[in-house]
């Protein structure tokens, strides 16, 4: 008989929570806090630290809606939930970006124990007690906690919206897939890279062949169905605004700007200074030769259109290069403690420096010429690699195992947000996908110390 595949074949876990799992994750979270307490209070002589060059992009319509009272109409750069969440923030507490960090880390710790619930629900128990001690002490949560980006919160609603997901699936309770999508929804609003991950989502659901397919057919409905009432709004408000629906016009920006851009670069030889007012001139001759005036709308239109013709002219150069650059990503993130510690004493520009020159040229801008720092976060550097190994040990255990639920929900995620930004890739894109990284992390560690512990028995048993 053909096997079937069963998209729907989790590991449960072989150890159900118990009392002290409240003692283990009561101690993670204290260790979380005092970590993120102990950058807080650098912070707070430091506010200034905060402040990336994304930030005033949603402090301005946070404090125009806090002003006014309604949500700025004057671009559709920005998605509306991050400045919604910094001005309910001040509303409440007074215009204090310390009090933003507040919120923040205290989203962050409730990612930990999001972590084990997501974990308990698909892998053994101790490898979801693993994972979220991982979540509580990393450095790309601690860290992106105290910064004025999307990081966080983008992280506790995605995070949230999968484990809902997983819950709707496992219990067949429709209540939880209605939950699932409108956190799913948020996601999109806080960060419009999320816009097609539900598209996968639906895709492997309606694979499971466990199940019938009236029943998967209704529940993808009801998914989508929701999904598209909490974006109508903001596709509505943005057609009415700029004549143009779009979640977000950055994202045609980014296309051009820096993936189509960093094609050009290589091809000519010539650097990011270099390409990017051609590039311009080329938006407003384009614009001129169409006849069309010049609105947010439009250039829209006009960076997706050049951008299509640059990346189509050379389609799979633009695939190594854009693979090349998502490698960045999976760097360690030593920009995101430096940056609080104050050692950032470089110039602009590192992110091109480092696809252009490679990472050593990249340390060396950022930190203004010296390497040095890079020995002070060498154990940064020696757990990255170390939780990479140890997360291939966990992705190859579940391929054996056929456990192709847990490895979609754990491994998805990773693939799509690691490999869709191409040239922008920087390592506080991991963010997101840490709970992915820890589970798989307290997976592999937790299958390695069963190994060891078998190999042991059976050594010390003369007739093992």
């Amino acid at each position: 008989m053909k096997r079937q595949l069963r998209i729907n074949s989790p590991i449960h876990s072989t150890h159900p929570k118990n009392g002290r799992d409240f003692y283990f994750l009561l101690g993670f979270i204290v260790i979380g806090l005092l970590l993120r307490g102990a950058l807080l209070c650098v912070m707070v002589s430091h506010p200034e630290r905060a402040f990336w060059p994304d930030t005033q992009g949603y402090l301005d319509p946070a404090l125009k809606l806090l002003a006014s009272g309604v949500y700025p109409a004057d671009s559709a750069i920005r998605t509306p939930l991050y400045p919604i969440f910094i001005s309910l923030v001040f509303r409440i507490g007074g215009e204090n970006p310390i009090l933003i960090i507040i919120a923040q880390v205290i989203l962050s710790t409730l990612t930990v124990l999001l972590t084990y619930h997501l974990g308990i629900r698909i892998l053994p128990r101790p490898a979801a007690l693993i994972g979220a001690l991982l979540m509580a002490i990393c450095v790309e949560s601690v860290t992106h906690s105290l910064y004025l980006l999307t990081e966080t919160l983008f992280t506790f609603l995605f995070l949230a919206s999968m484990l809902t997901w997983v819950k709707a699936r496992q219990d067949s309770n429709r209540s939880w897939l209605v939950f699932a999508a409108l956190l799913m929804g948020l996601c999109v609003l806080c960060r419009p890279i999320a816009l097609y991950f539900p598209l996968l989502l639906v895709a492997f659901h309606l694979l499971d062949l466990s199940r019938r397919w009236s029943s998967r057919l209704k529940e993808v409905v009801i998914y989508l169905s929701i999904l598209a009432l909490v974006l109508f709004p903001w596709l509505l408000r943005n057609q009415l605004l700029i004549g143009f629906p779009s979640v977000s016009t950055i994202s045609d920006y980014n296309l051009l700007f820096y993936n189509a851009a960093s094609l050009e670069m290589h091809l000519k030889g010539v650097t990011e200074a270099e390409i990017r007012p051609e590039l311009a001139s080329r938006v407003n001759q384009t614009m001129a030769n169409l006849g069309w005036q010049d609105t947010e709308a439009n250039r829209a239109r006009v960076h997706r259109l050049l951008a299509r013709q640059i990346i189509l002219a050379h389609p799979v150069r633009y695939l190594y290069i854009h693979l090349k650059s998502d490698l960045n990503s999976f760097l360690p993130d030593l920009a995101g403690p430096a940056q609080i510690l104050g050692l950032t004493l470089g110039g602009k520009g590192t992110l091109s420096v480092s696809n252009q020159h490679g990472l050593k040229a990249a340390i060396r801008n950022y930190f203004g010429g010296s390497i040095w720092p890079l020995w002070v976060f060498a154990p940064i550097v020696a757990l990255q690699g170390l939780i990479y190994m140890v997360d291939a040990i966990g992705i190859v255990w579940l391929a054996r195992k056929r456990a192709w639920h847990p490895l979609i929900v754990l491994i998805l995620p990773v693939m799509y947000f690691m490999l869709i930004p191409g040239a922008p890739s920087v390592p506080r894109f991991r963010v997101p996908v840490m709970p992915n990284i820890s589970l798989l992390f307290g997976l592999g560690l937790n299958m390695v110390w069963l190994a060891l512990h078998r190999r042991k028995s059976s050594s010390g048993n003369p007739l093992g």
